[in-house]
């Protein structure tokens, strides 16, 4: 959970891309500058209230996070379609309102960010690479399977984890959108990433 979260606050914000995962992949740095902020350090930020009993070992800006995703009021996901789930708000939205809220500057970014469509069997699915921009010619390769039990979330929710690790390990991370269940049954979504 550190590594997602470190990750989110180094390189979620900076891309202005909020459009979904099939439309808008290139990336530009971050609207927020140091200069015209009193940025706070995320290790600054201290929880309002108690850990949960769950999370005793998170770390303060984590516990914030979390804080910040409750104030959101989602009802919970096992109450919900997959299609009113992948509308809900995800961490990584209560990680952008938390540095909006706290003024936490934006790093610049670091990263290529661009879109592809490709053809697997059945239909045409979308890939989101990103590349370091450290002059190399040469990086290692990670294809990088979002989260969310092959139902929700999305490329959009997991930019900030592929671009984090892009950036941490110099390495190009290809993001692929599977075909999601229900919608589409086992073993589609497996047969993608596979394909991809």
């Amino acid at each position: 959970m550190a590594v997602v979260f470190i990750a989110v606050f180094c390189s979620s914000c900076g891309s202005n891309n909020s459009t979904s995962n099939s439309t808008k992949d290139s990336t530009t740095a971050g609207s927020i500058s140091t200069d015209t902020l009193k940025a706070q350090k995320p290790e600054s930020l201290q929880p309002a209230g108690e850990k949960p009993a769950w999370g005793k070992n998170l770390t303060d800006p984590m516990a914030v996070v979390i804080e910040k995703l409750k104030s959101f009021n989602a009802p919970p996901i096992v109450t919900l379609s997959a299609v009113e789930a992948r509308k809900q708000p995800s961490p990584a939205d209560a990680v952008k309102a938390v540095m909006q809220q706290h003024s936490i500057a934006v790093p610049p970014n670091n990263i290529d960010t661009i879109g592809k469509d490709i053809m697997v069997p059945g239909g045409k699915i979308h890939l989101r690479i990103y590349t370091p921009k450290t002059g190399k010619d040469v990086y290692p390769v990670i294809v990088y399977y979002h989260g969310g039990g092959w139902v929700i979330a999305d490329l959009k929710t997991y930019d900030a984890s592929a671009a984090g690790l892009a950036n941490m390990v110099e390495a190009v991370v290809v993001s692929v959108a599977y075909r999601q269940a229900p919608e589409n049954k086992f073993p589609v979504a497996h047969n993608d990433s596979y394909a991809a």
